[in-house]
């Protein structure tokens, strides 16, 4: 299962983070339904329905295949440029967590300063009951 949370000053980093976990196979399905969606011309996939998002860390998470939105109200939405010219980079990081056993990427959010980290392996079930 996808987890995903809005974590302010997350551990040592100190930095604001989005923080999506998941199995090799979570990772694939997000990939692929990714990959479905822009070979549909759909124009973004709410990555936030896809995941348990935890309760005290709310937030909405958008991949953007298209256009980008020219503003938002909520500060806890955020948007992940994945454009079919920036998806095979994606895709590439995305598969390389499909094949390890622990590790993670960074992503950029458009128009945010928040950090965007895709994790496999390095927060189980436990660590989101705690910290979510």
């Amino acid at each position: 299962m996808l987890r995903l949370g809005f974590f302010r000053e997350f551990k040592f980093e100190g930095e604001d983070m989005v923080l999506l976990t998941g199995t090799n196979e979570d990772i694939r399905v997000l990939n692929d339904r990714i990959g479905a969606a822009l070979s549909n011309s759909l124009d973004v996939v709410a990555l936030h329905d896809l995941a348990s998002v935890a309760p005290n860390h709310k937030l909405e998470l958008f991949a953007v295949l298209k256009s980008l939105p020219k503003a938002h109200a909520n500060a806890a939405t955020f948007f992940w440029r994945c454009f079919s010219e920036e998806f095979p980079q994606v895709e590439g990081k995305l598969s390389a967590l499909m094949n390890c056993r622990n590790g993670h990427h960074y992503f950029d959010l458009e128009g945010s300063n928040v950090t965007f980290m895709v994790s496999v392996g390095e927060y189980s079930d436990e660590w989101w009951q705690m910290n979510g």
